[in-house]
């Protein structure tokens, strides 16, 4: 071979190599990455709740609310007074006179009878819908009241510090329950069970009593002072107690009791005192209300679900005097002290 040739051989074998080691790396490079494909945002804007009517009490405080069992009507009470409002179209259907301030209001499981308890001379019972008088029950300072779950008797407390049981039917008093201090009583509810009774008092300590014999189950006391318990409300469960008014420390607190050994579920903060307490009957929400807030918490973890800021008007103070969800957990009743009872739309 001459060296011309040679050296043609030489150089092809060089020119090959070269084209396989370049298709080698073009080989060994990495695919480049696919973009990926874009994610549609799936989070549900936050439903905050929405206010329906705002029904005015002029020159008056609204002291209670109260939703009747089918839903259809929301009471308020007032000074000498109790309106109740159509829930559908916002009109006043009925108007029962008392003859002092309702500060609590009830309605019976069957929503025949509306239940007052009044800042002076006990308790009166109003049949419905024309609102004739049944029964009063008692005497007293700044009644409250609670039914029954079967509506057969109602729980009723006072200034005294005592707590009676009555008879619906006739009035007749079936039992008397005397927690261990005499303190105003504050707040009473039915466990939903109708087996336990909870009864508030002003220094903030519950009493957890058994309907069948007036046994003690539970005393639910504060670490702290400067307390108050100024509303309850079971879990539908019946599983938990909320307490308005409570302290953690200093800070102000909606306390929740684990009802089967008296012990502290968890305490949800408020920025004032929590002056009313309700749980939906669905049991997804509690809402408390105080002078500047409106707070609903998801239960039972206890992650704020909505706040709502309010204000009084000019110069006047105002703050939730009490709180009631509808019976289908959708809507939520709220009194103030300028004499307005709101009605919020919580779910659609």
């Amino acid at each position: 071979m001459s060296s011309r040739s040679g050296t043609f051989v030489l150089t092809l074998l060089i020119v090959l190599a070269l084209v396989v080691g370049a298709c080698g790396a073009l080989n060994d490079t990495p695919e480049p990455t696919q973009p990926s494909p874009e994610v549609e945002d799936e989070t549900v804007p936050e439903r905050a709740p929405e206010q329906l009517f705002g029904f005015e009490y002029v020159d008056e405080k609204v002291h209670s609310v109260a939703f009747s069992p089918d839903g259809e009507l929301v009471a308020g009470g007032s000074y000498m007074e109790a309106r109740l409002w159509g829930v559908d179209d916002g009109e006043q259907m009925t108007s029962i006179e008392y003859r002092h301030g309702v500060e609590e209001l009830a309605f019976s499981p069957d929503g025949s009878i509306l239940a007052a308890g009044l800042g002076v001379y006990g308790v009166a019972l109003h049949q419905l819908p024309e609102g004739s008088e049944l029964l009063q029950l008692h005497g007293g300072y700044d009644n409250r009241i609670a039914y029954s779950p079967d509506g057969e008797t109602i729980a009723t407390g006072n200034r005294n510090g005592v707590v009676w049981i009555w008879r619906v039917e006739d009035g007749e008093q079936l039992a008397e329950f005397e927690p261990p201090n005499d303190e105003w009583i504050r707040a009473l509810a039915f466990s939903p069970d109708g087996e336990g009774l909870a009864a508030a008092q002003w220094d903030g300590t519950v009493y957890l009593f058994r309907v069948s014999d007036g046994h003690l189950l539970h005393t639910l006391e504060s670490e702290t002072d400067y307390c108050k318990a100024e509303g309850l409300a079971f879990s539908p469960d019946g599983e938990l107690l909320a307490v308005a008014g409570a302290r953690h420390e200093w800070d102000h607190v909606v306390r929740v009791w684990r009802v089967s050994d008296g012990t502290v579920h968890q305490d949800l903060a408020m920025s004032q005192d929590a002056k009313a307490v309700a749980f939906s009957p669905d049991g997804r929400l509690l809402a408390a209300g105080s002078s500047d807030e409106l707070t609903f918490w998801e239960m039972p973890d206890g992650s704020v679900w909505h706040r709502l800021d309010h204000v009084g008007q000019g110069e006047e103070s105002d703050w939730i005097t009490d709180l009631a969800f509808s019976p289908d957990s959708s809507l939520l009743a709220a009194g103030r002290w300028i004499g307005i009872l709101e009605l919020w739309q919580v779910t659609p």
